[in-house]
């Protein structure tokens, strides 16, 4: 399951991820949901 999600977010970071800010939200909110479940 984690190996699946990590697939999803690189596909996500990669699209959504035209600014640092965006990188950094995205990588912020990975590691709260990983940390949260």
């Amino acid at each position: 399951m984690i190996r699946g999600f990590c697939k999803r977010f690189a596909r996500l970071r990669y699209a959504f991820s035209k600014k640092l800010e965006h990188h950094e939200a995205a990588c912020a909110l990975f590691v709260a949901y990983y940390n949260f479940v």
